[in-house]
């Protein structure tokens, strides 16, 4: 039934939508080269590989040495449009009218993962993959690998009818929402590590009452946290990075752009000001009056690798704390902070060089085991 069920709806699908395939393809074409389509060989049922087929979301931009960039910098405007949308799964009918997928299912993942799942993970190879699934319509991207096989799992041995029909209703309202495409901040969803290691990579965490406005310019790695009563106003990119923590009660404001790298921390009630409205008496003030009225001057914060801000720091536009620099509460930082540095008081005063060996060490040992678990598991 449910093999009859994916041909009824896939083959009308791929008749009615042709015109908007053609007009996909001629913009993909046009905004992000060819070939159009991605095909990338994933596991099937049982894990025996098919070729899945896309529409390409990401350019072929490289660095100096050759090297694709990150898909964040290769993830164009275009490219998350269609996956916000879903376009870019459209190809995915033709799998599923060969057979190969099913409308509903877990959805198909990268080969090298077969090694990595436990016999519990594996079950979800159980039935052919789908182009939405029922880990897609709780989560998506936004949750994590274990949340999202179990819900694979919990799909495999409760499969019916009636649910393939719910998940697809499901994923229709979720497509008007464009929820969770990605793990936050991230551009596609973090490695699977697999099972057996000290640590495990996992999405960040945005505690509930944590308000954050223009979200879709966050950009949030893996393993990081924002704690409850916290604002971000995310302005024109807030950037951050692995093991960040944000403490409650602190706050981005200003509408510029922010970067924290990995591993550094605000604690409670600090302040990070990106913009500022001009007080010199030369235009109005404060966010009810016009645009054209106000002069606005929006700057950027770098805040480096392992830097600690203590309780109730400010810090102004267009400043970078250098990495593993550690200001003590209550400091105002008004000019750069040169790193590896302790600094107290309002004046942000140096007092005395920051130890690195340890910190640096201890980094490498974290990073080499969750490397080690994805290699070995």
């Amino acid at each position: 039934m449910k093999r009859g069920f994916d041909i009824l709806v896939a083959g009308p699908l791929l008749v009615v939508l042709l015109p908007v395939f053609l007009v996909l393809v001629l913009l993909v074409r046009a905004r992000l080269g060819s070939p159009v389509l991605f095909r990338q060989q994933r596991p099937g049922l049982h894990g025996k590989p098919l070729e899945i087929i896309k529409f390409r979301t990401m350019t072929d931009a490289r660095d100096s040495e050759g090297r694709l960039l990150p898909d964040g910098e290769r993830l164009t405007r275009f490219g998350r449009f269609l996956r916000s949308s879903s376009l870019d799964e459209l190809p995915e009918l033709w799998n599923v009218l060969k057979g190969e997928m099913s409308l509903v299912g877990p959805r198909p993942l990268l080969m090298e993962y077969l090694p990595l799942y436990s016999p519990q993970q594996a079950r979800r190879h159980e039935v052919r993959p789908g182009i939405t699934g029922w880990a897609q319509v709780n989560g998506r991207n936004a949750i994590s690998w274990d949340e999202k096989f179990a819900m694979d799992v919990w799909y495999v041995d409760n499969r019916s009818l009636i649910l393939d029909i719910r998940v697809l209703a499901l994923t229709v309202l979720k497509v008007f929402k464009r929820e969770g495409i990605s793990a936050v901040g991230e551009a596609t969803m973090f490695p699977f590590g697999g099972n057996n290691t000290k640590a495990q990579w996992k999405a960040a965490t945005i505690y509930e009452t944590a308000k954050i406005i223009r979200r879709e310019n966050l950009y949030i790695g893996s393993n990081s946290q924002i704690d409850d009563f916290t604002f971000i106003n995310a302005g024109s990119r807030t950037e951050i990075g692995r093991f960040v923590h944000i403490a409650a009660f602190s706050s981005v404001i200003g509408g510029g752009e922010l970067v924290i790298e990995d591993f550094a921390g605000l604690s409670a009630g600090c302040r990070i000001i990106t913009g500022s409205d001009d007080f010199a008496g030369h235009a109005l003030t404060n966010p009810t009056v016009p645009a054209a009225f106000t002069q606005v001057v929006r700057g950027r914060v770098h805040i480096g690798k392992h830097a600690i801000l203590g309780t109730n720091v400010i810090v102004f536009p267009n400043v970078t704390i250098g990495e593993g620099a550690a200001l003590g509460a209550g400091c105002i930082v008004r000019k750069d902070v040169q790193p590896w540095g302790v600094y107290v008081g309002a004046e942000c005063r140096l007092i005395k060089p920051r130890p690195s060996a340890d910190i640096l060490r201890l980094e490498a040992e974290l990073l080499s085991s969750l490397t080690k678990g994805a290699n070995n598991c």
